[in-house]
């Protein structure tokens, strides 16, 4: 059974994010990487973080050509 991500989790994928130049709202658990047009296109650092995060719940919104 997979286990949901701690609290500590979640503090440090968003703080990796956020530095990464990403826009994230823990509010609506939303996440925008806007000059991104697909999940590949992220960089390979950023992109562990952001696929974490997509795992824990938060929608992604990526630009549409």
């Amino acid at each position: 059974m997979k286990q949901k991500p701690t609290t500590g989790q979640l503090k440090y994928w968003s703080k990796k994010v956020r530095n990464a130049g990403f826009v994230l709202d823990t509010n609506k658990r939303e996440l925008d990487v806007t000059p991104f047009t697909q999940f590949k296109d992220i960089p390979v650092g950023p992109r562990y973080y952001v696929g974490q995060l997509i795992r824990a719940g938060y929608n992604v919104q990526l630009k549409i050509k």
